[in-house]
């Protein structure tokens, strides 16, 4: 019997020689399934087998992977440099620290000073009779920065009030070093609201020789305040304040007793 009937399902072992499948086989790849029926029917379901089946080498039967998809280039997303903020407060600072002046309708001048936050620190106003510093209570103080406006003066009156704007202000203070070294000054009159002389305000006046107080409310006379003055100086106040003003123009004040007089 030939390989055909073998494969049609005739006997295996009688007919079934590998040799006359092979050469029954050869030109013959259409009766390959046949083959594999007989083959099932005799052996068993090849899935029924523990082993693997082993690979074939028909490089049809090869599975040709899918070639992967090249990762496309994604292009690195550029970061936004930081830009340099000015800090608020440092704007501030720039725009507002520092002195304004403004001129007024009487034709005072305002000047005002800032801090780093715009918070007004500071008031003067510039006049006719000088310069002063607003206090917290309003009243004035007659200021030092005063002095290149008295340079040439042989005599000065520190008036009462000043009349700002219409408001009228009272003049309180004498500051530290306000007519120290002017060398012409020989008169100074101080007004009756003025309740504190500075450190120095009339220190190295070589000249002066009369200081008329109106005041009546004269608390402190600074250090060195009359220093170096005209011998035989004469400081006039009020009868009534005399005994209590002695004890405020001391040594320390730069009051010298043998050249000296206060009446």
């Amino acid at each position: 019997m030939t390989a055909d009937k073998a494969i049609n399902g005739e006997s295996w072992n009688t007919y079934g020689s590998l040799q006359a499948i092979r050469e029954f086989l050869n030109g013959r790849s259409n009766q390959i399934p046949k083959i594999v029926k007989y083959v099932r029917n005799y052996y068993g379901d090849p899935a029924d087998v523990s082993t693997s089946p082993k690979p074939t080498n028909d490089p049809s039967t090869v599975p040709t992977p899918a070639p992967s998809a090249a990762p496309s280039q994604v292009p690195a997303q550029q970061t936004a440099s930081p830009v340099s903020t000015q800090n608020p407060s440092d704007i501030s600072s720039n725009a507002q620290a520092g002195e304004s002046k403004e001129t007024l309708k009487d034709g005072t001048v305002v000047i005002r000073t800032t801090d780093a936050k715009g918070k007004v620190t500071e008031t003067k106003y510039q006049t006719k009779a000088g310069i002063y510093r607003l206090s917290k209570d309003n009243s004035l103080c007659y200021l030092a920065k005063n002095n290149a406006f008295l340079k040439n003066k042989t005599s000065v009156t520190i008036k009462d009030t000043e009349k700002i704007n219409g408001k009228t202000l009272k003049i309180t203070a004498v500051e530290k070093g306000t007519f120290k070294g002017l060398g012409k000054l020989k008169k100074v009159m101080i007004g009756k609201n003025v309740t504190t002389i500075g450190d120095d305000a009339f220190s190295g006046c070589k000249n002066l020789k009369k200081i008329v107080i109106k005041s009546t409310q004269l608390k402190k006379v600074g250090k060195n305040a009359i220093k170096g003055i005209a011998k035989g100086a004469q400081i006039t106040c009020p009868k009534a304040k005399k005994k209590a003003y002695k004890k405020l123009f001391t040594a320390k004040a730069g009051f010298v007793k043998k050249t000296m007089k206060l009446k």
